[in-house]
């Protein structure tokens, strides 16, 4: 089984492995997670990545529960297929030493594997700004004077349920 990627339902709430599309992005609250976001002109497209994934094609909540699937080099190409070439500004914003520590500790099997997947994807981007690295909570990201910039949503701290049009995630 592959990390799948999927296209959001809203800009206003991009969840784990969904890639959203617009002038400003909300994501779901970051807690291990990261997302990537890049700017063509006015528009931004931006991934909320979470170190293990899941297949949500799987009808069953309980073995779909048990599809982790660490994020890796195999899922950072194909992730990279989906962003434009030549993006104008690329900016990664979460938990960013949860991705590339490699003294984390091994909570699953592949941990090896999001390390070296963050660092390709990181790689494969021929400029971008500085990983910024946040504390949990809940992240926007919009453009001002040209460049990717991120907002905290206020009131959001640690993850909570996805607003009720979203139950079914």
């Amino acid at each position: 089984m592959a990390y799948e990627f999927y296209e959001a339902q809203t800009v206003k709430y991009v969840r784990e492995q969904e890639i959203g599309k617009g002038a400003e992005l909300t994501f779901s609250p970051f807690s291990s997670c990261i997302a990537v976001v890049v700017k063509v002109g006015d528009d931004l497209m931006g991934a909320h990545l979470s170190k293990v994934g899941f297949n949500r094609l799987i009808g069953d909540a309980v073995k779909r529960a048990n599809t982790d699937i660490p994020f890796s080099d195999e899922a950072a190409k194909r992730l990279r297929k989906q962003f434009p070439d030549a993006p104008d500004d690329v900016l990664i914003l979460g938990c960013v030493p949860d991705w590339c520590n490699e003294a984390t500790p091994k909570e699953y099997k592949g941990e090896w594997s999001v390390i070296h997947g963050y660092n390709q994807l990181k790689a494969s981007f021929k400029k971008m700004q500085n990983p910024v690295t946040v504390p949990d909570g809940q992240y926007g990201v919009k453009i001002q004077g040209g460049r990717i910039v991120h907002f905290k949503i206020a009131g959001a701290g640690e993850a909570k349920l996805p607003p009720a049009h979203l139950a079914n995630w």
